[in-house]
This record gives C-alpha cells, sequence and structure tokens, in this order.
C-alpha cells in the first residue's frame, strides 16, 4: 500500500530548506512507498514539493487545477 502526501501551500513559500526539514521528520517513520501529491502551482510550495519528491525519489503525482 502506498501512502500519499500532499504538499500544497502558499504560492510566496520558498523554503525549501524548512520544507525538506519536516518531511524528512514525517516521512522517515513511514514504511510503505511514499507518493508526494502536487497541484502543479509553477511556484511556491507545490513546486518546492515537486522538487522534494525527485531529490528523494518518490514518485510524483500531479494533480494540476482545472
Amino acid at each position: 500500500m502506498a501512502f500519499k502526501v500532499i504538499i500544497a501551500g502558499s504560492r510566496k513559500f520558498n523554503d525549501y530548506k524548512l520544507l525538506e526539514t519536516k518531511c524528512n521528520n514525517i516521512l522517515s517513520k513511514i514504511q510503505d512507498e511514499i507518493i508526494i501529491v502536487s497541484g502543479c502551482c509553477e511556484k511556491g510550495a507545490d513546486k518546492l514539493g515537486e522538487k522534494y519528491a525527485k531529490n528523494k525519489g518518490y514518485y510524483l503525482m500531479e494533480c494540476p487545477a482545472p
């Protein structure tokens, strides 16, 4: 079974190191496959979540707003 995590937030959020630290702390306890879900915004938390998924080798599920 996969564990899905939505990383979303303000378009003004740009602190990748903070996002990485918090996500690492939470996700380090997960034993299942991890899937990062992104709303595909071109900047901010969504984009940093995509970067995090790629850096960690997690599957990225893109769910752009219509």
